[in-house]
C-alpha cells in the first residue's frame, strides 16, 4: 500500500486523490454521481495505475452495463447487490447448529463471525457478546469447559434467528450530499444496564421530500466494575453508561464527517439523559 500511495501522490488530478482515499488493501471502493463520471474515473484510474505496473480489474458498478452477470459481490465484508444497490450481511460461513458442549472459546468465535462495519445489525450482534459477559461474570470456567445449558439454549435461539437477519438490507447510496444547506446530521445515543449504543443519521431534504439514511452505528456491552473490597463484578450506573454512549456518539459524528467530507454540516445530538445534557 505504501508503494501505491507514493505513486498516487505524484499524480496531480482529482481521480488520483479519490483513488488514494478509496483503496482498502487490494480493493477500490468509490462512488460517483453518474455514468459519465464513472467512465471518466475508470479510464483515468486505469491509466494512472498502469504507470506503476498495476492493473485494475474486476470492475462492478450499479449500472446495468457492468452488472449483467453479477447478482451479489463482497464489498468490505458485506454483500452488495448491484441491481438493487443494497447491502446485506454475509452469513454464508456461519453454522446455525452447535452441540451442547459449546465452550467460551466457541462462543467468542461465533460472536465475531458477523462482520458489520456500518452497524445496522448491532441489535442482533450484541446478543452473543452479552452471553459472553454473562459466562465470565456468573461462572468460573476455563476457555474450553462446557458452558451452562442456560447460556447454550440462549445461543441456539440466537443462531436460529439469524435466518431473519439475511432479510435485513440497507441502501448503499446516500444521495443529496451536494447541498449541505438541505442536509443535517443527527446523532442519537442511549444506554441500559446491559449495553450502550449510538447511531448517526443523515436527514436529506430534496424535492419537498425528506429522506432519512442510517450512516453508522456502534454498540457496546456495558463494562463491569470490580469492587475493590469484595472483588465482585458489579454493573456500572446508568448515568455513566449514558455518558459512554454520548462519547462514542460524538466520535462517530467526527468519523462520519471526515469520511463524507461534510465538516460544515449542521449537526444535532440527541439523548434522553439529563446527566449528559
Amino acid at each position: 500500500m505504501a508503494t501505491i500511495y507514493h505513486h498516487l501522490e505524484k499524480e496531480r488530478n482529482d481521480v488520483a486523490v479519490k483513488l488514494k482515499d478509496s483503496f482498502y488493501v487490494d480493493n477500490v471502493v468509490a462512488s460517483v454521481q453518474n455514468e459519465i463520471e464513472l467512465q471518466r474515473f475508470q479510464t483515468i484510474a486505469c491509466q494512472v495505475m498502469s504507470k506503476a505496473g498495476f492493473e485494475l480489474t474486476g470492475w462492478v458498478s450499479s449500472t446495468e452495463q457492468q452488472n449483467q452477470e453479477k447478482t451479489k459481490c463482497s464489498v468490505l465484508g458485506l454483500l452488495w447487490e448491484p441491481n438493487t444497490d443494497l447491502l446485506t450481511c454475509d452469513l454464508r460461513n456461519i453454522s446455525t447448529e452447535i452441540n451442547d458442549t459449546c465452550s467460551k472459546r466457541q462462543l467468542l468465535s461465533i460472536s465475531q463471525k458477523i462482520f458489520d462495519p456500518i452497524g445496522f445489525t448491532a441489535p442482533v450482534t450484541l446478543i452473543p457478546k452479552l452471553l459472553m459477559q454473562k459466562a465470565w461474570k456468573n461462572y468460573e470456567l476455563t476457555w474450553d469447559q462446557k458452558l451452562p445449558s442456560e447460556i447454550v439454549e440462549e445461543l441456539k435461539k440466537w443462531l436460529a434467528s439469524l435466518e431473519f437477519l439475511k432479510l435485513v438490507q440497507i441502501p448503499r447510496y446516500f444521495g443529496g450530499l451536494v447541498d449541505e444547506s438541505t442536509t443535517t446530521l443527527h446523532m442519537f445515543s442511549d444506554a441500559s444496564g446491559k449495553a450502550f449504543a449510538a447511531c448517526v443519521f443523515l436527514r436529506i431534504e430534496c424535492d419537498n421530500k425528506v429522506k432519512i439514511k442510517l450512516v453508522q452505528a456502534k454498540s457496546r456491552v456495558a463494562p463491569l466494575k470490580k469492587d475493590p473490597i469484595t472483588k465482585t463484578k458489579n454493573e456500572m450506573s446508568i448515568s455513566k453508561l449514558e455518558l459512554l454512549a454520548a462519547f462514542i456518539g460524538t466520535r462517530l459524528v467526527q468519523s462520519v464527517k471526515t469520511s463524507l467530507n461534510i465538516h460544515s454540516i449542521q449537526t444535532f445530538y440527541w439523548t434522553d439523559s439529563k446527566v449528559v445534557l
